[in-house]
């Protein structure tokens, strides 16, 4: 049976950082993990899917899930510190 959109995202997150052993460093969002996260913008021009009136969260989620790329970037934060932004366009130093 396929995974769901939900264990895959699991699975690249909170049991992939578990099965590396540094869960409760990274992985989810608890007190005291660091902050490493992708801000999605599901609405990016060019983007490779649409979202469509009636779309929710949820919906959008998994679009992005299955059909987003980089396109779809707008942030990405490593250990709390932003080292990407679209608006600049450009990857930055911690």
């Amino acid at each position: 049976e396929p995974l769901s959109f939900t264990e895959a995202f699991h699975l690249a997150t909170a049991a992939g950082a578990r099965s590396l052993g540094v869960d409760g460093l990274t992985g989810d969002f608890s007190t005291g993990s660091l902050f490493d996260a992708v801000v999605v913008d599901p609405e990016a021009p060019a983007s490779p899917f649409e979202l469509y009136e009636g779309d929710g969260a949820l919906a959008s989620f998994e679009k992005w899930m299955q059909l987003g790329d980089d396109r779809n970037t707008a942030e990405v934060y490593v250990q709390g510190s932003r080292v990407f932004a679209l608006k600049e366009g450009l990857w930055t130093s911690r």
